[in-house]
């Protein structure tokens, strides 16, 4: 696909590229495992973007205090994010300090620990200081157009959720499914979870509709529960990269509205080997027992 885009490599620069993928890979796992998955992303390849900046660019020490200017809030933020999560003492202060829990039963949200609230105030303020504070009405009734409909999608499906969860029919099914199926069943619940989650854009509704039903299934079946539930959010991540609202993105970004079913023809091999790895995975903890 990249040589048809004309964006042509021989094998030397195929090889790096493998190599820069499987060092982000490995630092983003390191980075899950320290600090936790909601900035590990945000430390992990902040650094390797730096990196490759400067293996590919090669600036001269004015291009580099012009790109230090430019990424010191990111640098910034990404390191408060950090701490955040390495200083106890901090971190407890954080999560306990205007934590809101507007539903019984429901996990509480602390909005000074979640990444998403500080990179909304890091926004602002670099905005705000770089003189660019007149444009914040325009950018955020673009948001709200770009962003609307997975919000909403994300909403109804948590909603459903909730309605499964408590009126049993979760539980339900994965006895159903069980009965008929087995253990047999883990193959078939993944992919469906990965379908619900292209539709939603997002792994929040898969889960929150079916990991009850695939923890049911784990200990009914006796498999192994943490791999089972891995395998759920696995598999609801699976399809977002052809989800609708992402397309619809993409197609907007590219300038070539209303072109998404082209899109999609182009990704469906990629989907292909996502379902593909997805049901390896679902044999191999199947087949693996507890």
């Amino acid at each position: 696909m990249a040589d048809r885009a004309g964006i042509a490599a021989g094998w030397r620069g195929r090889a790096g590229e493998a190599g820069w993928l499987a060092l982000g890979l490995t630092t983003v796992i390191l980075a899950t495992a320290l600090l936790g998955p909601e900035v590990a992303m945000l430390a992990a390849y902040g650094p390797l973007i730096v990196l490759r900046y400067l293996a590919d660019e090669r600036p001269d020490r004015a291009q580099i205090r012009r790109a230090l200017g430019r990424m010191a809030p990111f640098a910034l933020l990404i390191g408060w994010l950090v701490l955040t999560r390495l200083l106890p003492g901090l971190k407890d202060f954080l999560e306990q300090t205007g934590r809101i829990a507007p539903f019984r039963g429901t996990p509480a949200w602390p909005p000074l620990f979640h990444a998403g609230t500080w990179l909304v105030v890091a926004a602002v303020l670099t905005g705000w200081l770089r003189g660019h504070a007149a444009a914040f009405p325009t950018e955020i009734r673009a948001a709200w157009r770009t962003g609307r409909l997975a919000v909403l999608t994300i909403l109804t499906f948590s909603m459903m959720a909730e309605l499964l969860s408590g009126s049993g029919i979760a539980g339900s099914l994965a006895s159903g499914l069980f009965e008929a199926l087995g253990r047999w069943s883990i193959l078939l619940t993944p992919l469906i979870s990965a379908v619900f989650g292209a539709l939603a854009n997002s792994g929040n509704a898969a889960n929150g509709l079916f990991m009850g039903s695939q923890a049911s299934l784990a200990t009914k079946a006796s498999l192994n529960l943490g791999a089972v539930i891995a395998l759920q959010h696995a598999a609801a991540l699976s399809l977002n990269m052809v989800s609708p609202v992402r397309m619809a993105i993409v197609c907007g970004l590219a300038g070539t509205p209303r072109r998404e079913r082209d899109a999609y023809r182009a990704m469906a091999p990629f989907a292909a080997v996502a379902v593909a790895l997805l049901l390896a995975v679902s044999l191999m903890v199947v087949l693996g027992g507890p």
